[in-house]
């Protein structure tokens, strides 16, 4: 992933990031604050004759050095730690008393220390004390004569009341929200690992390979309209947007406008809107335009035993007519006469007999409007007879998968698509079917007029 993805990701999730890192923080000082506080008494013990012995030999040294581990060891014991139980009544088993006993020795000085956390600071103090006491109690002292003892346990320092262990808060709390702060950033990495939606114009170009030519959402047009822009809220940004779209449809053409084109929708609506609106720009400048809907051209399958006729093969005058389209001036709208004629081979077919080309000769410009999940196939076998492709995807709706999946179809069938539009999740609610005319004389004269 480009380092331009995690930025995207960043300023998109950065407030998750701030919620999660405020509340776990917030929930790790209230737990770490609530914690009972702990209390510690130490006891501190001296093993050999280092000290009275004005003489001590190596080997007095030795040995008290190596009895410092053992008495070490004492303590952890189950039947010591029973004993300091039946002792002092204590409501706790030997495991859990265990726990709060810590031996320290430190064998460069022969020193021992006993420490001892309790909830309750008199209590630690009277079970370190009584650790000390067992221990004098069962080591044995030898009474070699003229010799002290090299096994001797002095006490230099008895327990006093504990004192308070420090609860670390801040570095719990810091644990915490750090701790935080990384689970949400796994939550957004997977959520977008997951999430094939669409979120930004720039994910668009790069599931297609090509260009984004407008970003309504980018330039303000998020606004819903219930129309048609380019005529029914002209000073609108959705309206500029598209007349930027036919400018530069046209550059991608050097300079002349493209005599057909295929508007698909990535989810269902989002071509009509924009195939409505680029015809308007297409006709305010004069330029006479056919849209031609895939999605309603009634196709019988080969295989039905519904067919009543045979695929149409040739061009005749009773296979379409030319509907102008209600306040849509130099726009009209492909009809298919028969509700039985399958116009697929017609869309496919090569030379003069193909339906866009010959609209082109006539001098029309051909929008071809066309739904990916409704028209497939349709849409792939008509591709190579238009000038260019335009895929039209919604944001938070429009899925990389399927948009890499149009691209390497398209691909396949030889066919070019120069660009994409990324429309706002608030979209008109236009169909070309309200803008509709009855079927005018000029619309007769325009049907007769045909090839």
């Amino acid at each position: 992933m480009a380092m331009s993805n995690y930025v995207r990701i960043a300023r998109r999730w950065w407030w998750f990031v701030a919620i999660a890192l405020i509340l776990s923080t917030a929930a790790g000082y209230w737990f770490s604050s609530q914690r009972p506080q702990l209390y510690e008494a130490e006891a501190r013990l001296l093993v050999g004759s280092s000290i009275s012995n004005p003489n001590p030999s190596l080997d007095d040294i030795r040995t008290a050095t190596q009895l410092l581990e053992t008495y070490a060891m004492l303590p952890t014991v189950r039947p010591f730690l029973e004993t300091i139980i039946n002792q002092l009544t204590l409501e706790e088993t030997p495991s859990e008393l265990q726990r709060s006993i810590d031996i320290s020795t430190t064998p460069a000085t022969q020193l021992m220390v006993i420490r001892v956390q309790d909830h309750n600071a008199e209590r630690a103090r009277v079970i370190a004390n009584t650790i000390t006491d067992v221990l004098l109690s069962q080591v044995p002292i030898s009474t070699t004569e003229g010799l002290p003892p090299t096994n001797r346990l002095t006490v230099l320092e008895p327990a006093t009341t504990g004192s308070p262990v420090d609860q670390e808060i801040e570095m719990r709390t810091l644990f915490i929200g750090a701790s935080g702060v990384l689970l949400s950033v796994f939550v957004i990495f997977l959520f977008e690992t997951l999430d094939t939606r669409l979120r930004e114009p720039e994910e668009l170009e790069q599931a297609l390979g090509v260009p984004v030519l407008i970003a309504m959402d980018k330039q303000g047009g998020a606004e819903k309209s219930h129309g048609v822009a380019v005529i029914d809220t002209p000073r609108s940004s959705a309206a500029r947007s598209y007349h930027l779209l036919n400018a530069k449809l046209a550059a991608l053409n050097d300079g002349q406008p493209l005599p057909s084109l295929m508007i698909l929708g990535v989810e269902k609506g989002s071509a009509t809107e924009t195939a409505l609106n680029c015809a308007a720009v297409f006709g305010q400048r004069g330029r006479q335009t056919v849209i031609l809907e895939l999605d309603e051209i009634p196709a019988v399958s080969p295989v039905s035993t519904e067919q009543t006729q045979p695929p149409v093969t040739e061009l005749t005058e009773d296979v379409y007519e030319l509907v102008p389209l209600h306040r849509l001036p130099n726009v009209m709208h492909l009809k298919v006469v028969s509700p039985s004629t399958d116009l697929l081979p017609l869309l496919t077919a090569a030379g003069s007999n193909n339906l866009i080309k010959h609209l082109e000769g006539e001098g029309y410009t051909v929008l071809v409007t066309t739904t990916w999940a409704q028209s497939k196939v349709a849409s792939l076998l008509t591709a190579p007879h238009v000038n260019g492709i335009v895929v039209a995807a919604i944001a938070r709706a429009s899925s990389r998968s399927v948009l890499r999946s149009i691209n390497e179809d398209f691909h396949s069938v030889g066919a070019h698509v120069v660009g994409s539009i990324w429309l706002p999740r608030s979209r008109s609610d236009v169909s070309i079917a309200s803008l509709l005319q009855p079927q005018t004389a000029e619309g007769r004269r325009l049907a007769a007029n045909r090839a």
